[in-house]
């Protein structure tokens, strides 16, 4: 091969590198962003379930002192903290909901349009 076919194909190998990794650093550039989103997207929902979760641990804790000591007033003893422990596990069913609702349109928690604009890329090079 002459030597000026040698820089040839050089520079033709070099431009192709370059235009991969201009090519890659692009697409991470686009899958952070699309993270970003899903978690800004998220964490309303998330905050939401964490709220369902210590208000679901009060009411397995049987309730807090206040009310069932209201509701003894009205009610024996063991059917104030059962009343106590349907209205806080109530509540903790209703965040709970709220937030599983906040959070299903962030889901998959994955770059989904970067991956497949990836392998639609992938395809097409394997193509030719």
């Amino acid at each position: 091969m002459p030597p000026t076919q040698r820089q040839g194909s050089a520079n033709a190998v070099r431009n192709v590198t370059e235009a991969v990794s201009d090519l890659v650093r692009e697409e991470v550039r686009r899958g952070e962003a699309e993270m970003k989103e899903k978690i800004k997207l998220g964490s309303k929902g998330a905050v939401l379930l964490g709220v369902a979760g210590v208000l679901g641990a009060a009411a397995v804790g049987t309730t807090t002192v206040f009310v069932v000591r209201s509701l003894d007033r009205l009610l024996p003893p063991r059917w104030s903290a059962f009343a106590a422990t349907l209205l806080l596990g109530g509540a903790a069913a209703g965040c709970g909901w709220l937030g599983v609702r906040e959070l299903k349109p962030a889901l998959p928690l994955l770059p989904t349009d970067t991956i497949e604009d990836l392998r639609d890329g992938m395809d097409a090079v394997r193509s030719g």
